[in-house]
Protein backbone atom coordinates (compact mmCIF):
# COMPACT_ATOMS: atom_id res chain seq x y z
CA UNK A 1 0.00 0.00 0.00
CA UNK A 2 1.47 3.36 -1.04
CA UNK A 3 2.08 5.89 1.74
CA UNK A 4 0.34 9.22 1.14
CA UNK A 5 2.66 12.02 2.21
CA UNK A 6 0.03 14.73 1.82
CA UNK A 7 -3.73 14.18 1.93
CA UNK A 8 -5.53 16.26 -0.69
CA UNK A 9 -8.93 17.30 0.72
CA UNK A 10 -11.57 19.08 -1.34
CA UNK A 11 -14.22 20.78 0.82
CA UNK A 12 -17.39 21.76 -1.04
CA UNK A 13 -19.94 24.26 0.29
CA UNK A 14 -22.73 26.27 -1.41
CA UNK A 15 -21.40 29.70 -0.34
CA UNK A 16 -19.82 31.59 2.54
CA UNK A 17 -22.80 33.53 3.79
CA UNK A 18 -23.20 33.91 7.57
CA UNK A 19 -23.77 30.66 9.42
CA UNK A 20 -22.18 28.12 11.72
CA UNK A 21 -21.48 25.61 8.94
CA UNK A 22 -19.79 28.25 6.80
CA UNK A 23 -17.72 29.55 9.72
CA UNK A 24 -16.59 26.04 10.68
CA UNK A 25 -15.67 25.21 7.07
CA UNK A 26 -13.48 28.31 6.92
CA UNK A 27 -11.75 27.62 10.23
CA UNK A 28 -11.30 23.93 9.37
CA UNK A 29 -9.80 24.65 5.95
CA UNK A 30 -7.48 27.31 7.39
CA UNK A 31 -6.27 24.80 10.00
CA UNK A 32 -5.78 22.11 7.34
CA UNK A 33 -3.88 24.63 5.22
CA UNK A 34 -1.42 25.22 8.08
CA UNK A 35 -0.51 21.53 8.31
CA UNK A 36 2.36 19.81 6.51
CA UNK A 37 0.42 16.58 5.92
CA UNK A 38 -2.64 18.05 4.16
CA UNK A 39 -3.41 20.13 1.11
CA UNK A 40 -6.87 21.65 0.99
CA UNK A 41 -9.15 23.55 -1.38
CA UNK A 42 -12.42 25.10 -0.26
CA UNK A 43 -14.67 24.99 -3.33
CA UNK A 44 -17.66 27.32 -3.14
CA UNK A 45 -20.54 26.69 -5.51
CA UNK A 46 -21.11 30.44 -5.78
CA UNK A 47 -18.95 33.47 -4.95
CA UNK A 48 -21.29 34.87 -2.25
CA UNK A 49 -19.37 35.57 0.95
CA UNK A 50 -19.84 37.38 4.23
CA UNK A 51 -16.46 36.28 5.57
CA UNK A 52 -13.95 38.02 3.32
CA UNK A 53 -12.42 39.62 6.43
CA UNK A 54 -11.22 36.21 7.73
CA UNK A 55 -11.06 34.08 4.57
CA UNK A 56 -8.04 35.75 2.99
CA UNK A 57 -5.49 32.99 3.64
CA UNK A 58 -7.80 30.25 2.35
CA UNK A 59 -7.08 28.32 -0.82
CA UNK A 60 -10.61 28.99 -2.04
CA UNK A 61 -11.98 28.51 -5.56
CA UNK A 62 -15.41 29.55 -6.82
CA UNK A 63 -16.45 26.63 -9.04
CA UNK A 64 -19.76 28.21 -10.17
CA UNK A 65 -21.56 24.87 -10.07
CA UNK A 66 -24.94 23.54 -9.00
CA UNK A 67 -27.01 20.40 -9.23
CA UNK A 68 -30.64 20.69 -8.20
CA UNK A 69 -32.86 17.72 -9.12
CA UNK A 70 -36.50 18.22 -9.98
CA UNK A 71 -39.58 16.08 -9.46
CA UNK A 72 -40.95 17.50 -12.71
CA UNK A 73 -37.90 16.34 -14.66
CA UNK A 74 -36.30 19.78 -15.16
CA UNK A 75 -33.16 19.66 -13.00
CA UNK A 76 -30.49 22.35 -12.79
CA UNK A 77 -27.26 20.74 -13.96
CA UNK A 78 -24.20 22.98 -14.06
CA UNK A 79 -21.27 20.82 -13.00
CA UNK A 80 -18.42 21.78 -15.31
CA UNK A 81 -16.56 23.75 -12.64
CA UNK A 82 -16.91 20.89 -10.17
CA UNK A 83 -15.71 18.36 -12.74
CA UNK A 84 -12.71 20.56 -13.58
CA UNK A 85 -11.56 20.87 -9.94
CA UNK A 86 -11.83 17.11 -9.48
CA UNK A 87 -9.62 16.49 -12.50
CA UNK A 88 -7.09 19.17 -11.58
CA UNK A 89 -6.81 18.52 -7.83
CA UNK A 90 -7.39 14.74 -7.81
CA UNK A 91 -8.57 14.72 -4.15
CA UNK A 92 -8.21 11.82 -1.75
CA UNK A 93 -11.12 13.27 0.25
CA UNK A 94 -14.28 14.98 -1.04
CA UNK A 95 -15.91 16.59 1.99
CA UNK A 96 -19.32 18.25 1.57
CA UNK A 97 -20.95 20.84 3.81
CA UNK A 98 -24.74 21.38 3.67
CA UNK A 99 -27.23 19.52 1.54
CA UNK A 100 -26.85 21.42 -1.74
CA UNK A 101 -23.15 20.57 -1.75
CA UNK A 102 -23.93 16.92 -1.01
CA UNK A 103 -26.24 16.83 -4.04
CA UNK A 104 -23.44 18.25 -6.19
CA UNK A 105 -20.95 15.61 -5.01
CA UNK A 106 -23.32 12.90 -6.22
CA UNK A 107 -22.19 13.88 -9.72
CA UNK A 108 -18.88 12.80 -11.31
CA UNK A 109 -18.29 9.98 -8.81
CA UNK A 110 -14.71 8.79 -8.39
CA UNK A 111 -13.79 5.36 -7.03
CA UNK A 112 -10.33 6.62 -6.04
CA UNK A 113 -11.75 9.35 -3.77
CA UNK A 114 -13.25 9.00 -0.29
CA UNK A 115 -16.53 10.78 0.40
CA UNK A 116 -17.41 12.60 3.63
CA UNK A 117 -20.65 14.41 4.48
CA UNK A 118 -20.50 16.93 7.31
CA UNK A 119 -23.81 16.81 9.17
CA UNK A 120 -24.11 20.29 10.64
CA UNK A 121 -27.66 19.60 11.79
CA UNK A 122 -30.46 17.06 11.46
CA UNK A 123 -30.98 17.56 7.73
CA UNK A 124 -34.66 16.83 7.01
CA UNK A 125 -33.77 15.51 3.55
CA UNK A 126 -32.37 12.39 5.20
CA UNK A 127 -35.56 11.41 7.01
CA UNK A 128 -36.70 7.92 6.10
CA UNK A 129 -40.00 7.50 4.29
CA UNK A 130 -43.13 8.47 6.19
CA UNK A 131 -46.78 8.75 5.25
CA UNK A 132 -46.63 12.27 6.67
CA UNK A 133 -44.94 13.43 3.45
CA UNK A 134 -48.28 13.10 1.70
CA UNK A 135 -49.71 16.56 1.14
CA UNK A 136 -46.45 18.38 1.89
CA UNK A 137 -44.59 19.58 -1.18
CA UNK A 138 -41.44 20.29 0.84
CA UNK A 139 -41.37 16.85 2.43
CA UNK A 140 -42.14 15.16 -0.87
CA UNK A 141 -39.18 17.00 -2.42
CA UNK A 142 -36.97 15.93 0.49
CA UNK A 143 -37.94 12.30 -0.06
CA UNK A 144 -37.32 12.56 -3.79
CA UNK A 145 -33.83 14.00 -3.25
CA UNK A 146 -33.03 11.38 -0.61
CA UNK A 147 -33.91 8.57 -3.00
CA UNK A 148 -31.80 10.14 -5.73
CA UNK A 149 -28.79 10.30 -3.42
CA UNK A 150 -29.29 6.68 -2.42
CA UNK A 151 -29.48 5.60 -6.06
CA UNK A 152 -26.90 7.91 -7.62
CA UNK A 153 -24.27 8.01 -4.88
CA UNK A 154 -24.62 5.85 -1.78
CA UNK A 155 -25.23 2.58 -3.66
CA UNK A 156 -22.15 3.28 -5.78
CA UNK A 157 -19.53 4.69 -3.39
CA UNK A 158 -19.09 4.34 0.34
CA UNK A 159 -19.88 7.61 2.08
CA UNK A 160 -18.90 8.61 5.62
CA UNK A 161 -20.97 10.94 7.77
CA UNK A 162 -19.56 13.29 10.43
CA UNK A 163 -22.10 14.42 13.05
CA UNK A 164 -21.26 17.49 15.10
CA UNK A 165 -23.20 16.35 18.21
CA UNK A 166 -24.68 13.27 19.83
CA UNK A 167 -28.17 14.47 18.92
CA UNK A 168 -27.24 14.67 15.23
CA UNK A 169 -25.38 11.34 15.43
CA UNK A 170 -28.52 9.66 16.83
CA UNK A 171 -30.64 11.23 14.07
CA UNK A 172 -28.46 9.90 11.23
CA UNK A 173 -28.03 6.48 12.81
CA UNK A 174 -31.81 6.27 12.96
CA UNK A 175 -32.65 7.66 9.53
CA UNK A 176 -29.96 6.11 7.33
CA UNK A 177 -30.32 2.54 6.02
CA UNK A 178 -28.85 0.02 8.44
CA UNK A 179 -26.03 -0.81 6.01
CA UNK A 180 -24.82 2.81 6.26
CA UNK A 181 -25.36 3.39 9.97
CA UNK A 182 -21.85 2.24 10.94
CA UNK A 183 -20.37 4.99 8.77
CA UNK A 184 -21.58 7.78 11.07
CA UNK A 185 -18.97 9.30 13.39
CA UNK A 186 -19.15 12.14 15.94
CA UNK A 187 -16.45 14.78 15.55
CA UNK A 188 -17.51 17.99 17.34
CA UNK A 189 -16.87 21.44 15.92
CA UNK A 190 -13.73 23.37 16.63
CA UNK A 191 -13.20 27.12 16.37
CA UNK A 192 -10.50 29.78 16.18
CA UNK A 193 -10.23 30.25 19.94
CA UNK A 194 -7.47 32.88 19.82
CA UNK A 195 -9.67 35.21 17.77
CA UNK A 196 -12.19 35.41 20.61
CA UNK A 197 -9.82 35.52 23.59
CA UNK A 198 -9.59 39.09 24.98
CA UNK A 199 -6.32 40.67 26.05
CA UNK A 200 -7.87 41.51 29.41
CA UNK A 201 -10.66 39.82 31.39
CA UNK A 202 -11.76 42.92 33.26
CA UNK A 203 -15.47 43.69 32.83
CA UNK A 204 -18.07 45.44 34.93
CA UNK A 205 -21.17 43.82 36.40
CA UNK A 206 -22.90 47.02 37.51
CA UNK A 207 -25.74 45.96 35.18
CA UNK A 208 -26.54 43.10 32.83
CA UNK A 209 -25.06 43.56 29.38
CA UNK A 210 -26.68 40.66 27.57
CA UNK A 211 -25.78 39.56 24.06
CA UNK A 212 -27.44 37.10 21.68
CA UNK A 213 -25.98 36.04 18.33
CA UNK A 214 -27.88 34.17 15.63
CA UNK A 215 -29.98 34.28 12.50
CA UNK A 216 -33.46 35.66 12.91
CA UNK A 217 -35.40 32.49 12.15
CA UNK A 218 -38.14 30.78 14.14
CA UNK A 219 -35.93 28.15 15.81
CA UNK A 220 -33.61 30.82 17.24
CA UNK A 221 -36.58 31.99 19.31
CA UNK A 222 -35.45 35.58 20.00
CA UNK A 223 -39.05 36.29 21.04
CA UNK A 224 -38.14 34.69 24.37
CA UNK A 225 -35.33 37.26 24.77
CA UNK A 226 -37.99 39.97 24.62
CA UNK A 227 -40.11 38.23 27.25
CA UNK A 228 -37.06 37.97 29.52
CA UNK A 229 -36.34 41.66 28.96
CA UNK A 230 -39.89 42.57 29.94
CA UNK A 231 -39.55 40.69 33.21
CA UNK A 232 -36.14 42.17 33.97
CA UNK A 233 -37.63 45.63 33.54
CA UNK A 234 -40.65 44.84 35.72
CA UNK A 235 -38.32 43.64 38.50
CA UNK A 236 -36.12 46.73 38.27
CA UNK A 237 -32.97 44.90 37.13
CA UNK A 238 -30.60 47.21 35.21
CA UNK A 239 -29.88 45.70 31.79
CA UNK A 240 -29.32 46.12 28.09
CA UNK A 241 -29.52 43.56 25.28
CA UNK A 242 -27.51 43.44 22.04
CA UNK A 243 -28.90 41.27 19.25
CA UNK A 244 -26.57 40.38 16.37
CA UNK A 245 -27.84 38.81 13.16
CA UNK A 246 -30.45 39.14 10.48
CA UNK A 247 -33.22 37.06 8.93
CA UNK A 248 -36.91 36.75 8.12
CA UNK A 249 -38.26 37.20 11.67
CA UNK A 250 -36.24 40.32 12.47
CA UNK A 251 -38.77 42.95 11.38
CA UNK A 252 -41.59 41.49 13.46
CA UNK A 253 -39.29 41.39 16.49
CA UNK A 254 -38.23 45.01 15.95
CA UNK A 255 -41.94 45.91 15.88
CA UNK A 256 -42.56 43.89 19.06
CA UNK A 257 -39.73 45.69 20.88
CA UNK A 258 -41.28 49.04 19.92
CA UNK A 259 -44.74 47.85 20.95
CA UNK A 260 -43.45 46.74 24.38
CA UNK A 261 -41.51 50.01 24.76
CA UNK A 262 -38.17 48.26 25.10
CA UNK A 263 -36.21 50.25 22.53
CA UNK A 264 -34.07 51.83 25.27
CA UNK A 265 -33.02 48.36 26.38
CA UNK A 266 -32.77 46.19 23.23
CA UNK A 267 -30.45 47.05 20.35
CA UNK A 268 -30.50 45.34 16.94
CA UNK A 269 -27.03 45.57 15.39
CA UNK A 270 -27.54 43.37 12.32
CA UNK A 271 -24.74 41.32 10.79
CA UNK A 272 -21.28 42.39 11.94
CA UNK A 273 -17.75 41.31 11.04
CA UNK A 274 -16.26 41.73 14.52
CA UNK A 275 -18.53 39.60 16.70
CA UNK A 276 -15.71 39.16 19.22
CA UNK A 277 -15.67 42.88 20.05
CA UNK A 278 -19.37 42.80 20.91
CA UNK A 279 -18.77 39.74 23.10
CA UNK A 280 -15.93 41.52 24.89
CA UNK A 281 -18.14 44.52 25.69
CA UNK A 282 -20.95 42.30 27.07
CA UNK A 283 -21.02 40.39 30.36
CA UNK A 284 -23.54 37.52 29.84
CA UNK A 285 -24.28 35.43 26.76
CA UNK A 286 -28.03 34.65 26.50
CA UNK A 287 -29.30 32.01 24.05
CA UNK A 288 -32.94 31.06 23.55
CA UNK A 289 -32.96 28.74 20.51
CA UNK A 290 -35.29 25.78 20.99
CA UNK A 291 -33.15 23.70 18.60
CA UNK A 292 -29.38 24.06 18.36
CA UNK A 293 -27.50 21.25 16.58
CA UNK A 294 -24.22 22.35 18.20
CA UNK A 295 -23.68 26.07 18.77
CA UNK A 296 -20.26 27.48 17.87
CA UNK A 297 -21.31 30.78 19.39
CA UNK A 298 -21.26 29.25 22.89
CA UNK A 299 -17.59 28.36 22.50
CA UNK A 300 -16.87 31.86 21.18
CA UNK A 301 -18.65 33.39 24.19
CA UNK A 302 -16.81 31.08 26.61
CA UNK A 303 -13.45 32.01 25.07
CA UNK A 304 -14.45 35.67 25.40
CA UNK A 305 -14.96 35.14 29.15
CA UNK A 306 -18.75 35.29 29.31
CA UNK A 307 -21.00 33.11 31.46
CA UNK A 308 -23.56 31.42 29.18
CA UNK A 309 -27.26 31.05 29.93
CA UNK A 310 -29.12 28.93 27.41
CA UNK A 311 -32.28 27.04 26.68
CA UNK A 312 -31.73 23.33 26.19
CA UNK A 313 -31.39 23.06 22.41
CA UNK A 314 -30.57 19.34 22.33
CA UNK A 315 -27.22 19.43 20.49
CA UNK A 316 -25.69 22.11 22.72
CA UNK A 317 -25.91 19.99 25.89
CA UNK A 318 -23.12 17.74 24.57
CA UNK A 319 -20.62 20.22 26.00
CA UNK A 320 -22.70 22.64 28.10
CA UNK A 321 -23.05 21.22 31.60
CA UNK A 322 -25.60 22.84 33.88
CA UNK A 323 -24.07 24.81 36.76
CA UNK A 324 -20.58 23.75 35.69
CA UNK A 325 -19.60 25.68 32.54
CA UNK A 326 -23.04 27.15 31.72
CA UNK A 327 -26.61 27.43 32.90
CA UNK A 328 -28.95 25.18 30.89
CA UNK A 329 -32.68 25.81 31.31
CA UNK A 330 -35.12 23.18 30.08
CA UNK A 331 -38.29 25.27 29.86
CA UNK A 332 -39.16 28.44 27.96
CA UNK A 333 -39.90 30.18 31.26
CA UNK A 334 -38.72 33.82 31.53
CA UNK A 335 -38.91 33.62 35.32
CA UNK A 336 -36.22 30.92 35.44
CA UNK A 337 -33.98 32.94 33.16
CA UNK A 338 -34.41 36.12 35.19
CA UNK A 339 -33.64 34.33 38.44
CA UNK A 340 -30.34 33.05 36.99
CA UNK A 341 -29.43 36.42 35.48
CA UNK A 342 -29.99 38.15 38.81
CA UNK A 343 -27.70 35.64 40.51
CA UNK A 344 -24.99 36.29 37.93
CA UNK A 345 -25.08 39.97 38.89
CA UNK A 346 -24.83 39.35 42.62
CA UNK A 347 -22.89 36.08 43.11
CA UNK A 348 -19.29 36.64 42.05
CA UNK A 349 -18.11 33.13 42.98
CA UNK A 350 -20.86 31.45 40.97
CA UNK A 351 -20.17 33.66 37.96
CA UNK A 352 -16.41 33.13 38.10
CA UNK A 353 -16.90 29.35 38.35
CA UNK A 354 -18.97 29.32 35.18
CA UNK A 355 -16.50 31.57 33.36
CA UNK A 356 -13.47 29.51 34.44
CA UNK A 357 -14.95 26.19 33.40
CA UNK A 358 -16.21 27.79 30.19
CA UNK A 359 -12.68 28.85 29.24
CA UNK A 360 -11.45 25.30 29.82
CA UNK A 361 -14.24 23.99 27.60
CA UNK A 362 -13.32 26.46 24.85
CA UNK A 363 -9.69 25.33 25.08
CA UNK A 364 -10.65 21.71 24.39
CA UNK A 365 -12.54 22.77 21.24
CA UNK A 366 -9.68 24.73 19.72
CA UNK A 367 -9.76 24.18 15.95
CA UNK A 368 -6.29 22.63 15.81
CA UNK A 369 -7.32 19.98 18.38
CA UNK A 370 -10.40 19.05 16.34
CA UNK A 371 -8.52 19.05 13.04
CA UNK A 372 -6.07 16.53 14.50
CA UNK A 373 -9.10 14.30 15.02
CA UNK A 374 -10.42 15.00 11.52
CA UNK A 375 -7.11 14.18 9.83
CA UNK A 376 -6.86 10.96 11.82
CA UNK A 377 -10.34 10.11 10.51
CA UNK A 378 -9.27 10.93 6.94
CA UNK A 379 -6.32 8.56 7.26
CA UNK A 380 -8.54 5.79 8.62
CA UNK A 381 -11.00 5.90 5.75
CA UNK A 382 -8.26 6.24 3.11
CA UNK A 383 -6.51 3.17 4.52
CA UNK A 384 -9.80 1.30 4.75
CA UNK A 385 -10.57 2.06 1.11
CA UNK A 386 -7.07 1.02 0.02
CA UNK A 387 -7.32 -2.28 1.90
CA UNK A 388 -10.75 -3.08 0.51
CA UNK A 389 -9.56 -2.32 -2.99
Amino acid sequence: MAVIEKIRALHVIPNLLKGGAERFAIDACKALHRRDDTEVILATMSAESAYDNIAGELNRIDINSDYTPSITGKPTVNINGYRDILEEFDPHIIHSHLFRAELLTSQCLRSQSNYVVHCHDNMPQFQSFSLFVMGSKRKATDQFERQLLMKNKYKKVRTHFIANSQNTFDYFKRELPSAMADDVRVIPYGFDRKLFTPESDGRSYDKLRLINVGSFVAKKNQRLVIKIAEQLRSEGVPFEVTLLGDGPTKNELVDLVEERQLTDHINFKGIVDDVQKYLWSSNVYLHTANYEPFGLVFLEAMAAGLPCVTLNGKGNVDFMKHNVNAVVINEEDPTQFVKVLQRLLSDNNYREQLVGHGKQTALSYDIDVRIDELVKFYKEIINSNSNSG
